[in-house]
């Protein structure tokens, strides 16, 4: 018996078996038929026994079966019935989630028996639809990603490689140059002629980039990043300098260059930066062309160290996970500083200032995260933190207190549905200024006064911060009718020492006195000056020289007093 054949009595234990199996012999002569092909084929053994395959089926690749059960005869050995071309050797039809294939998909293998059963084989005979299915369905998916792929690697509307296309195009180029290029003026141009405009203008910006390296003896390739900004990348045949030379002149007559819309000639503002350095080259590329776009004598900007502010994005995001976990762990706290009677110098009323504690236990003042909240969105957690804070200090004590709100926060309709709850619970409206802080102009003034009206009705006083500089001109006093105004530090330092600071303090104090509102003068800082605000008839005095910004106020009233001002709850 040759290596591997088994004698025929040796099969009725393979009768339960999950496939087919057939003893044929040369002739296709049926010998054994299993109970899985009865199943299959609704033929049974009986029926099957002694005659020829094809008498019970329909035979696919029959000639192709007696030619593998000949040479596994002769040799000895298993062997493989190829079914390429129609996938089975039996015809079972399929249904259901295996339609894709209308026949069984079937694998079959040949196995010799041995010399005792006069050249009769085992045909094995496996399922493999499910098999073949998941495998049509993958490479469906792989066309599909293929095609996707291929989608991604070019822009629709140029026909240009894009940014993804760039960047697999740079792990492979030797030595390569970037230049990025940004259509400055794109968002005007959208908001003047629209979007048909835009489009019109992105195809004409493409196709003159491609004209304006036509016939350069250099492998110079051009792509479409996102929105308005275009890209050339140029391997070590393109030589620095003359990379250099090449995109400069080019950014020079495309910001002469124009698109036509409607019948209008419209121009192109560009700026263009360029990167020569390996190692992230996209990004010193965008360095050169932000910095290009922020100067006005030149459109064109290569790349040196002195433009990466690395250190300065470093510091920045630091200070953002500062402030963002200080409000997780309500580090944010208010200090109070004494606003005090000019005269008596006793304390009239309190103004609550935001302090952050450090996670070293530091004490950090507004200018060092303030700008860095605005940033990252997280200024009004910041107000309505220190509201919360204050009201609850103050609630129970006789002390009137001065609430700072900027012109944003009164523009931030949760941050006013916050103010009004917390005030109207603690019944404290009476006691309270707010001071309102801006130094850029106050936009959407209808809006604010309509607030300030709201919260006047409620019994608070508002107060103007910082007049004399920035916004706060005597016309915005007409229009807010505010109850204090408060002259900016700037000039309140300055009052004993310079006749000029002295004559602007007066001309406030003169203005204010004439529509009857009181004027504070903060940052003073010296004995001096508080003399000279009393000489100017100043009403209220804040700073140093009288108290510090303090996290509890109990110690300042001892020391100075406190006093009721006319017209306070």
């Amino acid at each position: 018996m040759h290596s591997g054949m088994m004698p025929l009595d040796e099969f009725a234990y393979l009768e339960g078996m999950d496939l087919g199996l057939i003893v044929l012999d040369v002739d296709l002569t049926v010998y054994f038929w299993n109970p899985w092909l009865a199943k299959q084929t609704n033929i049974s053994a009986d029926q099957a026994q002694g005659l020829r395959l094809g008498q019970l089926v329909s035979v696919s690749n029959g000639a192709a079966l007696q030619r593998e059960i000949d040479a596994s005869l002769r040799h000895g050995s298993s062997t493989y019935l190829d079914l390429a071309l129609s996938g089975y050797l039996l015809p079972v039809p399929r249904v259901g989630n295996m339609a894709a294939f209308p026949m069984m998909q079937q694998s079959v293998h040949v196995m010799p028996l041995g010399e005792d059963h006069d050249g009769r084989v085992l045909v094995m005979i496996h399922d493999i639809t499910a098999v073949k299915t998941y495998q049509m369905e993958l490479e469906q998916k792989m066309g599909e990603v293929e095609g996707l792929n291929q989608q991604l690697m070019t822009d629709a509307q140029t026909g240009l490689a894009t940014r993804a296309k760039l960047m697999c195009d740079l792990e492979t180029t030797d030595q390569a140059k970037v230049a990025l290029i940004s259509i400055d003026n794109f968002r005007d141009i959208n908001a003047l002629y629209g979007f048909a405009a835009c489009t019109i203008a992105i195809r004409d910006f493409a196709g003159m980039l491609l004209k304006s390296f036509e016939g350069l003896p250099y492998n110079l390739r051009v792509y479409k990043l996102v929105g308005n900004e275009f890209a050339l990348l140029a391997d070590k045949d393109f030589l620095d300098q003359r990379f250099i030379a090449f995109t400069q002149a080019m950014a020079n007559q495309l910001n002469s260059a124009s698109f036509r819309s409607d019948d209008l000639e419209v121009p192109f503002a560009i700026s263009v930066g360029v990167s020569l350095q390996e190692g992230n080259l996209m990004r010193h590329a965008n360095l050169a062309m932000l910095n290009a776009q922020g100067d006005h004598t030149s459109c064109f900007r290569v790349y040196d160290d002195s433009l990466d502010n690395g250190d300065e994005v470093a510091r920045n995001m630091e200070a953002v996970n500062e402030v963002k976990h200080a409000l997780i762990d309500k580090r944010f706290v208010p200090y109070y500083q004494a606003i005090c009677d000019c005269k008596t110098h006793q304390v009239v009323k309190f103004e609550s200032l935001i302090r952050m504690v450090r996670s070293d236990g530091k004490i950090w003042s507004p200018i060092f995260f303030l700008d860095t909240s605005k940033r990252a969105r997280l200024y009004p957690y910041l107000t309505r933190e220190m509201i919360k804070q204050t009201v609850r200090y103050f609630r129970d004590t006789p002390y009137c207190f001065t609430l700072n709100l900027s012109v944003e926060d009164i523009l931030n309709a949760e941050t006013v549905v916050f103010l009004k709850r917390q005030l109207k619970t603690a019944k404290i409206s009476g006691r309270v200024t707010l001071e309102l802080l801006e130094d850029e102009g106050i936009e959407k003034l209808n809006e604010v006064t309509e607030f300030l009206d709201e919260m006047r009705a409620m019994g608070c006083k508002v107060a103007i911060d910082d007049f004399g500089s920035g916004y706060s001109n005597f016309d915005y006093l007409t229009k807010l009718n505010v109850d204090y105004i408060k002259i900016d530090g700037s000039i309140i330092k300055k009052i004993h020492q310079d006749k000029n600071a002295r004559i602007v303090a007066g001309s406030i104090v003169h203005f204010a006195k004439q529509l009857g509102i009181k004027v504070v003068a903060e940052f003073v800082c010296s004995a001096e000056i508080a003399q000279v605000a009393l000489e100017l008839d100043i009403d209220l005095l804040q700073g140093y020289h009288l108290s510090e910004p303090v996290p509890d106020v109990t110690a300042v009233i001892e020391r100075l007093g406190f006093q009721s001002e006319q017209g306070e709850v």
